[in-house]
């Protein structure tokens, strides 16, 4: 999808829902399409995915759904996201957490960002327009 596009339905729901504030994946595609966001008025949080902050969400989400907090939708493509989700213990004893190979992991990690947010965690790194009221 363009980034025009993508930013066009970004800001269509952000007007749509009245938020507050959205959060998009800062080091991947996303940067560039929270700049334009941002000069658009929109309170952006940036998510940094490491390893770290992706076992923090992602462990987050898990507990959610073992307390029953969480219910989703029925969705196909979510679903079989969920359930083929794995972690794998490296050499070095770290936990990632991934897809499959050859799979995409795409509304994990969405639902897992968006989990964090309404479970009260602060936000990682707020960029405001620094240029808001001139």
């Amino acid at each position: 999808m363009d980034y025009p596009v993508l930013e066009d339905r970004l800001a269509a729901v952000y007007d749509r829902f009245h938020l507050d504030r959205m959060r998009i994946e800062g080091n991947s595609i996303g940067a560039p399409v929270i700049d334009h966001l941002v000069a658009r008025g929109l309170r952006i949080e940036t998510f940094t995915t490491t390893n770290a902050t992706k076992g923090a969400i992602i462990q987050q989400l898990m507990a959610a759904f073992e307390h029953e907090q969480i219910a989703i939708l029925d969705d196909p493509v979510q679903t079989g996201e969920l359930l083929s989700y794995e972690s794998r213990k490296t050499a070095s004893g770290a936990i990632t957490y991934n897809a499959p190979s050859g799979m995409h992991d795409d509304t994990v990690m969405a639902l897992a960002m968006a989990w964090d947010m309404v479970a009260g965690n602060p936000p990682i790194t707020v960029i405001d327009d620094p240029f808001a009221g001139w």
